[in-house]
């Protein structure tokens, strides 16, 4: 994705709120004079066009510019240095390990000049908090992330979050604690969490936390899943929902408060009061929930639905509408590789298109009428946002729309406001306060209780593989159904979903295979596919916190390729960069056949030995078993080396054997040839001696490596052994994700960081 993107797409947003605006300007003036000056008014709106045009491009560089500058130094990274800095916000913990953000002062005694914000972690952490001025020994590098289709791009985030570098801490000390106002409302949030914990239970505290100052760090696992298989999730994420109905209680609360006659109505109109103070608590909650980018976007989108009361303007919501997408763009460019910008911006869209300006009739006297009214909006929401939610392999309860029904106002109108004022009374009338928390601790253990009932219930639409194409087709049917019936459009929705079930996948011909290398840092992954049947080869590493390779990468990348099945898998061998998704893969596809050279430590499920001399075909493409489990050998050794022949060409995928299983093979195989080679053991420099590579003699070579690993891979000897070869090497670490086909003639790799370059990508 080039530079012109952003700023095109900025542009775009920024002229057709501008064209909104002035065109009703226009027409006013047009009524006032009696006269038609639109025509004239319609020539300069070309011309602001344009310049606007060129506004945005040029906005575009020098976002693409300022960013690029931004980016660390590559003698910086991966080695250690002693920086001096503040804890620049709240720390979040996950078991034994602390995350922070910090801003650097000093890089080895020389002022930073360039390197200003990073996020580490530390393991086994002392007690840190905002605003301290600490020492410390880390390493760092560039925010890299796994470059394959689907996987979340972390380069993006890190760019929207102003995030220079990420690594990790090695010794540190504490210098000074600064009483600097700059670091009052990160220390004041830590406060309020301690606070929480000490007074409710541990659930309670981390949803409690979530929804008062948007830390969501202490969440389980377990809540996580019971909010994403209810629809619920974005109640613990502060969004525009949160902020708008903040507002809407001072809004209501100053309506209230003016019945009683304490407003001074004659020097300032009742909405002005009204809209000021929905502001004010709109502004407040912004304050505690730290300012984040979504909380950002969040209060754009209330301020300027607030601005028309507030300062006397009658601007039609479409417009407001685009206007706030010019200012959460202008803002941030990048905000739209953020799948919480599509949701927001889409879930508003709806709600305006399909609900603003109705008539529905009767529906003051008409129970069911109101029983519309009330249901609309949810069943809008759910049919724009389900596609999203399934291209995002995120799970899809039917159930949502009646619990948000229920869950939105109780979380935004009691809960929320119960809390803040637990706080605002906490200094005041401690018991009381207490007393409240109390009633929420209460309150969320039935919560909990609640939304694991209903998520045991098998009322989940199965996380299908859906592409843009069918989100796109999908939201234009939601646009049609959402129009009004006298207009007759409706018969039109047959017509978008039509392409659905008829979806063109690009199969491999009979004789071929798809290989892909996915790049899932410092582990294997390589899927196989054939006109019929998928073979996945190793399944990369287990969970590190909330990631691991199935969820964040294999399975989206499958998504991307329309497919929801895998055949076979086989796993090299039991280490865990291998074997580690393993479990998570059996979840999701229990019918696929698993093999393996050794055994694989905590995984109970049905598995054979990946055996030497077995063979099998699948749609004319030949697979054979080299190496594997007969070895008496360590389980490095005993990695399935399995030999895919499609047509003339062949592949040899080796897990992490050593020196002895190559000399094995050597003295087993009179030939070896390969066209393509997955380096044994990620380019190890006692792995894939002169001897082996000769015999195979590969044109292309393979490597699947983390950026900046710890163990070096791919090893200088073993590149320059390469080198001899003659042969062109692949790199995940530095290309991302390798595609190619085999059984067509020779075929260039694909890289994916070029296929699908971006500009925030180094």
């Amino acid at each position: 994705m080039s530079i012109w993107f952003i700023g095109v797409l900025a542009l775009v947003f920024i002229v057709i709120g501008l064209l909104h605006v002035i065109k009703e300007a226009v027409a006013c003036q047009s009524i006032v004079t009696g006269g038609n000056d639109f025509p004239k008014g319609f020539s300069v709106l070309i011309l602001l066009y344009l310049g606007l045009g060129l506004i945005g491009i040029f906005t575009g560089f020098l976002h693409a510019d300022g960013l690029k500058k931004s980016w660390i130094n590559r003698e910086q990274e991966s080695r250690a240095m002693t920086v001096t800095g503040f804890i620049s916000d709240m720390p979040a913990y996950h078991l034994h390990l602390t995350r922070f953000d910090f801003t650097v002062k000093t890089v080895e005694g020389k002022t930073a000049e360039h390197l200003k914000k990073i996020r580490l972690s530390w393991y086994q952490a002392p007690e840190i908090q905002a605003g301290d001025l600490w020492q410390l020994q880390v390493r760092i590098k560039h925010p890299r992330g796994n470059r394959s289709p689907g996987a979340f791009d972390r380069e993006a985030w890190a760019a929207r979050e102003n995030i220079q570098a990420t690594g990790y801490v090695k010794s540190g000390e504490k210098i000074a604690t600064s009483d600097d106002m700059v670091f009052f409302r990160s220390r004041y949030r830590s406060a309020v969490r301690q606070w929480l914990y000490e007074h409710c239970s541990k659930n309670s505290a981390a949803l409690l936390s979530a929804l008062l100052i948007g830390d969501k760090s202490g969440i389980s696992q377990q809540q996580w899943e019971s909010l994403n298989q209810t629809g619920t999730t974005h109640l613990m994420v502060i969004s525009g929902l949160h902020i708008g109905l903040m507002a809407a209680v001072g809004y209501w609360l100053t309506m209230m408060l003016a019945r009683t006659g304490a407003l001074p109505l004659r020097k300032m109109t009742l909405p002005r009061y009204a809209a000021g103070a929905g502001l004010l608590f709109a502004l407040i909650y912004a304050f505690m929930a730290g300012f984040t980018v979504p909380v950002q976007r969040a209060l754009v989108m209330t301020g300027l639905a607030l601005s028309g009361p507030l300062l006397g303007i009658k601007a039609r919501p479409t417009t407001l509408f685009l206007l706030a997408l010019c200012v959460v763009l202008s803002i941030e460019p990048l905000a739209i590789t953020s799948a919480g910008f599509w949701y927001s911006f889409s879930a508003v869209g709806i709600l305006l298109y399909g609900c603003c300006g109705r008539i529905f009739m009767n529906a003051d006297i008409n129970m069911g009428g109101r029983t519309r009214l009330w249901l609309r909006p949810q069943w809008l929401v759910f049919l724009m946002l389900a596609p999203m939610l399934l291209f995002n392999q995120q799970s899809v309860s039917l159930f949502s729309p009646l619990i948000n029904l229920v869950a939105i106002p109780v979380m935004g109108l009691l809960v929320v406001p119960a809390a803040f004022l637990a706080l605002a009374l906490q200094p005041f009338f401690f018991s009381v306060s207490i007393g409240i928390l109390h009633f929420l601790d209460d309150a969320f253990r039935f919560w909990d209780v609640g939304l694991a009932t209903v998520s045991s219930v098998p009322a989940f639409m199965p996380v299908v593989s859906i592409g843009l194409v069918q989100v796109v087709l999908i939201a234009g049917a939601v646009l049609v159904l959402a129009t009004p019936r006298g207009l007759g459009l409706r018969v039109l929705f047959p017509f978008f979903l039509l392409p659905l079930f008829f979806p063109d996948k690009d199969h491999p011909a009979a004789g071929e295979v798809k290989v892909a290398v996915l790049d899932v840092g410092q582990g294997v992954a390589v899927l196989l596919q054939t006109r019929q049947n998928i073979l996945l080869y190793d399944t990369g590493v287990a969970s590190r916190g909330r990631f691991n390779s199935v969820d964040g990468i294999i399975v989206p990348y499958l998504s991307r390729l329309g497919i929801d099945r895998v055949d076979r898998v086989i796993i090299s061998h039991g280490d865990n960069d291998h074997s580690g998704g393993l479990e998570l893969i059996h979840q999701r596809y229990p019918e696929a056949e698993i093999m393996s050279g050794s055994a694989v430590t905590g995984f109970e499920g049905a598995m054979s030995p990946c055996l030497p001399g077995m063979k099998w075909q699948w749609d004319g493409v030949e697979f054979e078993v080299l190496s594997g489990s007969r070895l008496s050998v360590s389980d490095n050794e005993r990695s399935c080396v399995l030999r895919v022949t499609a047509g003339n060409e062949k592949l040899l995928l080796t897990g992490d054997i050593g020196k002895k299983t190559e000399s094995h093979l050597i003295n087993q195989f009179e030939s070896l040839e390969a066209d393509y080679l997955l380096l044994p053991h990620h380019g190890s420099r006692f792995s894939g001696s002169q001897a082996f590579l000769s015999l195979v003699n590969p044109s292309q070579v393979l490597v699947s490596s983390g950026y900046r690993n710890p163990y070096g891979h791919p090893a200088e000897e073993t590149l320059n052994r390469v080198e001899r070869l003659g042969a062109t090497l692949y790199n995940t670490a530095t290309s991302g994700t390798l595609s190619f086909v085999m059984g067509r003639g020779p075929e260039a790799v694909k890289k994916y960081k070029i296929q699908s370059a971006r500009y925030w990508w180094r």
